[in-house]
């Protein structure tokens, strides 16, 4: 019995080392990101002041940017 003990105890080890790694490694999740139009912006859009505008006027916006045509700004949120 200590000869099995002693050959596979090893192999147990490295096992448990590497279950070990995967489960306590940084795994990165990509949050989703989900636009909608700007309630509150009217005129031209420049990248800078939609992403003011979103920052302080919509609630939870991570930014703002223009899309589509010249006049859409789209606040982005996480989903």
């Amino acid at each position: 019995m200590t000869s099995f003990i002693s050959k596979f105890y090893p192999v147990f080890m490295f096992l448990c080392l590497v279950i070990f790694l995967i489960f306590s490694w940084p795994w990165e999740v990509e949050e989703k990101v989900c636009g909608r139009p700007n309630r509150t912006w009217s005129g031209p859009c420049i990248d800078s002041d939609c992403d003011e505008a979103c920052l302080d006027l919509e609630f939870a916006a991570i930014y703002g940017s223009c899309g589509g045509t010249s006049y859409d700004c789209f606040c982005f949120f996480k989903c």
